[in-house]
């Protein structure tokens, strides 16, 4: 593998350490197996939006292929980008995520479906939005903890994602935008891009964590709560779609 790559990060919070050692065995272990980071970017303090567009266009000007997006409250294994880029290769793929969990509530995957993705005995879908006028609608998807084989999916949270430049160079400005009551900007970016024929596969054995106000959610916790609350077998109907922030 021979891989280069630059980083971007919208930073709005104090970064907590843990988050920079991470980045740093990442950062070793990619160099160690052919994938070489180059530029960091990050912002501070801007709307999200306006943060993600920023860092695309200073990426664009350089001439990098791939970028990988972190959020700065996660944590990640040093294998993160590797995982990433094997399944961009094996998949000749244009984006792929990792998944991560929300830091409240049930814990839930950032990961998302409108029902063509679901794949019965491995992901499930919480909700039903088939009737949705609303396109960047979605139903949670609940992964199997036996799951790993990448898959597809419809939206993801933007925390872990690895985009070739290609895909920006197709789009249309903003690449991300905050549309209230009816999408958040990873929402907005990756339906956007779909609809250019983009897919967005899932790499679903890379161990991220979350810090929340409580300790880093990872998806031990949160198969604890699904295995409580029956969720790989029948899904949560209450639940239902989201389009909103994470």
């Amino acid at each position: 593998m021979n891989k280069n790559v630059d980083i971007a990060i919208p930073i709005a919070q104090i970064v907590e350490p843990r988050v920079l050692q991470s980045m740093m065995a990442m950062t070793n272990y990619s160099a160690h197996h052919g994938v070489h980071i180059h530029t960091i970017g990050i912002t501070e303090r801007q709307l999200i939006d306006d943060a993600r567009n920023v860092l695309t266009e200073t990426f664009l000007h350089g001439d990098r292929e791939w970028i990988f997006w972190m959020d700065s409250d996660m944590t990640f294994p040093a294998d993160t980008l590797v995982k990433l880029f094997k399944v961009a290769e094996d998949k000749n793929a244009k984006m792929v995520t990792g998944v991560y969990y929300q830091r409240r509530g049930d814990s839930l995957p950032c990961l998302w479906s409108r029902g063509q993705e679901t794949e019965e005995g491995n992901i499930t879908g919480m909700g039903t939005n088939k009737g949705l006028k609303n396109k960047y609608a979605g139903s949670f998807l609940i992964i199997s903890p036996d799951k790993k084989e990448p898959f597809e999916a419809h939206s993801a949270g933007f925390g872990c994602v690895l985009i070739h430049r290609s895909v920006f160079e197709m789009m249309d400005r903003p690449w991300f935008q905050f549309v209230k009551g009816i999408c958040s900007e990873d929402f907005y970016f990756f339906v956007n891009a779909q609809e250019l024929g983009f897919k967005l596969w899932v790499e679903p054995t890379i161990d991220l964590g979350h810090i929340g106000d409580a300790p880093i959610i990872t998806k031990r916790d949160f198969n604890k709560i699904a295995e409580k609350r029956n969720m790989f077998v029948e899904p949560i109907k209450n639940l239902g779609e989201s389009n909103e922030p994470h």
